[in-house]
Parts: C-alpha cells; structure tokens; sequence
C-alpha cells in the first residue's frame, strides 16, 4: 500500500473523530486517537515509510496533526490566524510523531534482526566484523534504495 492509502485512512477518521469528540470523554480520547490514527501509521511504516525522508512523510504527518487539532478541540486564538501548535499536546499525551514512529519501528527491528543467530540474520543485514555495533549497507541493486528498507535501516542505525 502507498503513502497516500496511509494518508486517506487518517484523513478519512478524521470525520468519525469530529463527529464524536464532544460526547468523547477527555481520558478516552487518548485511546481513541491511538486505535483510529496511529494504528494506520504504524502498520508497515518500515516499509512504506521511504527512509523517513521528512518531505515524504509530511503529508501523513498533517494530516496526523489535524486529527489531534480535532480530537483535543486545539482552537485558534481569537486574535490570532495562526493555528495552534500540536507539539506539547503530543507531548503530553506521549504521543510519536510519524517520523518518529518510522525511526523507532526501524531501530528497534535492526535490534530484533541483530539478535539473530549470524547465520540468520547474514542474508538480511551486515554487521562489521571490526565494530560488530555498526551495520553495514548491502551491495547490490541501487535502483529505489531510498524507499528500501534494508538501505534505510543501517543509516538510521549508524547515527
């Protein structure tokens, strides 16, 4: 699926959240944001997340912040144009944004993979034989290596 099914799915819960978040309890709102929105960024994000090229990823992550706009009634100021920001109510929720939601799902399968006996995980991702931390970039085609995910992993794991 491409990132703009992603992006769909969020925008399209973006009604079911208008039409019930004033008769949505506050402590619910929590899990309703996590079942109806981040449930469809974390499906797959490794793979369809593009390396988390920021540019890539912004279209799902506007469309993310307008769903907590919504949910959280966040209105503007009345002397203000200017929406309001959604950092600290991402924060306060502990809430990951899709950007950092792909680095997490990333690293932390680079972690499950390299905690595979060698044999494994040898076809799937190198690791140095002189600092077994650092992960090493496959050889290989070079054609849509920004989308994949075994070009991506080792750079996010490396920095």
């Amino acid at each position: 699926r491409s990132k703009q099914w992603y992006q769909r799915r969020v925008r399209g819960n973006i009604g079911s959240l208008y039409r019930m978040r004033r008769s949505l309890p506050i402590p619910l709102r929590k899990p309703v944001f996590s079942s109806l929105i981040q449930s469809y960024i974390t499906y797959g994000i490794s793979v369809w997340g593009s390396g988390g090229s920021a540019s890539q990823l912004f279209p799902i992550f506007k469309a993310q912040k307008n769903a907590l706009r919504c949910l959280f009634n966040l209105k503007r100021a009345p002397d203000s144009y200017a929406r309001p920001g959604t950092k600290r109510t991402f924060n306060e929720n502990m809430f990951l944004t899709v950007h950092n939601i792909y680095f997490y799902t990333v690293l932390s399968e680079v972690h499950r993979i390299s905690s595979l006996s060698e044999t494994t995980h040898s076809n799937l991702i190198n690791f140095s034989a002189r600092k077994p931390d650092l992960v090493l970039m496959r050889k290989g085609e070079t054609q849509y290596l920004d989308s994949n995910f075994l070009f991506a992993a080792p750079k996010i794991w490396n920095t």
